[in-house]
């Protein structure tokens, strides 16, 4: 777990301060081919790319979220999206399963029958 992430998500602005010597890191990641996934924060969007062997997984932030604007003048901007996160269940048969969780009060459940 890192809170910048490694790799850049084309927001210009949080991609100037993704995580420092991201390139040694990913070194080290891509000769441990055993490291399930890497885990971060700081983006306040939800993200995933795979990256040296193995998958980034960015979570969304508990607050506002970051405006996904790909144009490199864009301004840093939030938007009311819901805040959310990722919660991983280690499944003994499959491994890591990750799950996006929005935040807030929803109707439901509503059972399927």
């Amino acid at each position: 777990m890192v809170h910048h992430p490694p790799v850049n998500s084309g927001i210009a602005v949080m991609d100037a301060m993704k995580l420092t010597d991201a390139g040694a890191f990913g070194d080290l990641i891509g000769a441990h081919p055993n490291v399930e996934r890497i885990l971060c924060g700081h983006l306040h969007r939800s993200m995933h790319l795979r990256w040296r062997g193995t998958l980034v997984s960015v979570s969304s932030s508990t607050v506002e979220q970051l405006q996904l604007a790909f144009d490199r003048h864009a301004p840093l901007g939030t938007i009311a999206e819901p805040p959310g996160f990722h919660l991983h269940y280690d499944d003994p048969t499959h491994g890591l399963v990750s799950h996006a969780v929005p935040m807030g009060n929803f109707a439901g459940p509503y059972i399927v029958r």
